[in-house]
């Protein structure tokens, strides 16, 4: 869908410029969109074993989202406005040590 075009897209930007952190942040915040749309069509199935696979594809998309985040906390490059991106995206997927990290460095 439209969540991977874009993923497509900015992986493009990030070949031809590593150090563009927001292209980091977007391809994250598509793979959080996408497993948030997998979860919620859940919701509407009945087979459990179908549940499962869909819940697990939720899952690695989430894994994706905080692959992406972490390369971009690791950048001495961040200014406040990535740490904000940051610190929703990773309460968003209740990564808690890093939304502690960052609430400890934007006071």
């Amino acid at each position: 869908g439209q969540n991977q075009q874009a993923i497509d897209a900015f992986k493009r930007v990030v070949a031809l410029d590593s150090t563009y952190l927001n292209a980091y942040i977007n391809i994250a915040t598509c793979f959080y969109n996408m497993g948030v749309e997998i979860d919620e069509a859940t919701r509407t199935i009945t087979n459990i074993h179908i549940v499962r696979q869909e819940r697990e594809r939720a899952n690695e998309a989430f894994s994706s989202a905080i692959h992406w985040l972490d390369q971009v906390y690791a950048s001495p490059r961040r200014n406040q406005d990535i740490n904000q991106a940051l610190l929703l995206l990773y309460r968003r997927l209740r990564v808690q040590e890093r939304v502690v990290s960052l609430e400890a460095q934007t006071r």
